[in-house]
């Protein structure tokens, strides 16, 4: 094989200057080749010793052994602009990688100039590509892309997997644009921009430290994917970053799960808010013309109009009217629709057998048997105060299952002097044990007492000076206090609850849902 002539001698100046930059950009100990690309043919036009050294070669006359797989590598990369590859000489490994001349003819002629450079690794730059070679891969079965970024030199990388995140193939002119931290918030969706720039902006000059943030970034179809973007960062003695290393995940499926459950929600409140007005006592309380009944409900400050609690009355006889106050645990549609069904459920039961005891006896075996036998699951735990005024014996019976004790606030018509009766009959919550028993005590009201069920979110009020809680004996003396003006019940639990929210410190006090039912007999009844 004669000598191959020396190309560069016949190339023009500019040319020549441009692989001498391309040489010296990168360190000593690597080989040079150039090849002539015509009509889609390469041929390898020079090669220094020590490339031919890399292919296998001994003699500069002679082809050396690698030369062809070389050739057909660069053939099969010609689209790549900057490739990157091994060749598979073992156990060494000769690193290469080349672009065409940009100054020798236009892209797309059918006659260019490929500049190409060798070198063999040592030991430690091996070792460190084989690394990142193995969390590249690792991290692309997680789906995530990882980035870098040199603010000192401008300097950026992203992982293909960031391409592919967007729809667009690796070395995309578009995607390429991404690398640049200047240019990457482009694409970012406007909404999410400024956001997403004010994060970015703080976490470089060290005003936060952690950065994870997630935004909407424009995709190849046009459309806009969700991502989640990590970061730590090295930093200056002053605390500004100088490099940022981080990951994109793509987070759409989960944020359009997250959307789906948010409309469920909004919808299953919409229906318990719904059900719930049906359960709540009307404004103006309830009309006995034997007995003034006033009921009020209120949720917790920091929750939702859909609770558990509730309050009732109704007649079960024409001398009769039952009084109601309970606590379905939970919140929301389940919880909703549990009081109803308990609500109703306990109507039925009293108007049939006019007996509280009787009647959470067999609520509580009712809830037992509809949720162990037919949902499989243990019934709702709920606290209940039950009780009928009979106007004519001018007594009430009263039965609890594990609610607060109702008080009877008593009033001397000759002395007013007031003292307090609290009705304690046992009584595990409904719920509790399938075959709970429940005690029924008789007690006598006179005219110028109050019967007062309520709640535990009234007593479990705290001082807002020692933390206190009010308990039964400050709702007892506040209720006294109100009771005082004779103003109609309705009016008295307005007052009651103003009062309490005075004790807690405001509104926000009540950490809990409150039902709360005042009755006394009406005059000459």
């Amino acid at each position: 094989m004669s000598p191959r002539p020396n190309p560069l001698a016949t190339l023009p100046a500019s040319v020549v200057a441009e692989i001498a930059a391309f040489c010296n950009n990168y360190a000593e100990g690597y080989g040079f080749a150039l090849f002539h690309v015509e009509n889609n043919r390469w041929n390898c036009a020079y090669l220094s010793d020590r490339a031919t050294f890399f292919l296998g070669g001994k003699d500069a006359d002679v082809t050396p052994p690698l030369l062809g797989t070389l050739t057909a590598l660069l053939a099969a990369n010609e689209n790549d602009p900057h490739p990157y590859f091994f060749l598979p000489v073992e156990p060494r490994r000769i690193e290469v990688r080349g672009e065409f001349l940009r100054s020798n003819d236009a892209p797309g002629s059918a006659s260019r100039l490929y500049q190409v450079l060798m070198r063999e690794p040592n030991a430690s730059q091996t070792r460190l590509r084989e690394e990142r070679d193995r969390l590249d891969r690792a991290l692309t079965a997680t789906g995530e892309a990882v980035w870098d970024w040199d603010l000192e030199t401008g300097a950026a990388f992203v992982s293909p997997r960031w391409g592919q995140m967007l729809g667009k193939p690796a070395g995309n002119p578009d995607i390429d644009a991404l690398y640049s931290p200047e240019n990457w918030l482009e694409s970012v969706h406007p909404d999410d921009r400024d956001s997403v720039a004010d994060a970015y902006a703080a976490f470089i000059v060290g005003q936060t430290i952690d950065y994870d943030i997630e935004f909407r970034i424009r995709h190849n179809t046009g459309g806009f994917r969700w991502i989640r973007s990590q970061a730590s960062a090295l930093r200056r003695d002053d605390n500004t970053a100088w490099r940022v290393t981080g990951a994109h995940s793509d987070i759409t499926d989960r944020k359009a799960l997250e959307n789906a459950q948010e409309a469920l929600l909004h919808q299953q409140s919409r229906i318990a808010e719904t059900l719930q007005r049906v359960l709540l006592p009307l404004p103006g309380g309830k009309k006995y013309p034997f007995i003034e009944v006033a009921l009020h409900y209120e949720p917790a400050s920091d929750e939702a109009m859909v609770g558990g609690d509730f309050c009732d009355a109704f007649p079960v006889s024409d001398r009769e009217v039952a009084l109601v106050v309970g606590d379905m645990m939970g919140k929301g549609l389940s919880a909703a629709v549990g009081t109803a069904e308990l609500k109703f459920s306990l109507r039925t039961l009293l108007r049939q057998y006019r007996d509280p005891a009787i009647a959470l006896r067999l609520l509580n075996q009712l809830l037992w048997e509809t949720y162990t036998g037919e949902r499989g699951q243990n019934p709702p735990l709920v606290p209940l105060s039950v009780a009928i005024a009979n106007s004519h014996t001018q007594q009430l019976s009263v039965a609890v299952a594990g609610a607060e004790p109702p008080m009877i606030l008593r009033l001397d018509a000759e002395t007013n002097a007031t003292s307090t009766e609290e009705i304690k009959v046992g009584g595990l919550m409904i719920g509790t044990l399938p075959n709970e028993d429940y005690e029924k005590q008789t007690v006598a009201m006179s005219a110028t007492d109050c019967f007062l069920m309520t709640t535990d979110g009234l007593t479990e009020v705290r001082d807002a000076w020692t933390g206190a809680f009010l308990g039964t004996k400050g709702v007892a003396r506040l209720t006294h206090h109100a009771l005082s003006s004779r103003r109609p019940l309705e009016d008295i639990t307005g007052a009651l609850v103003r009062s309490v929210h005075n004790f807690g410190g405001g509104k926000a006090a009540m950490r809990d849902d409150v039902s709360l039912i005042l009755a006394r007999w009406r005059d000459g009844k």
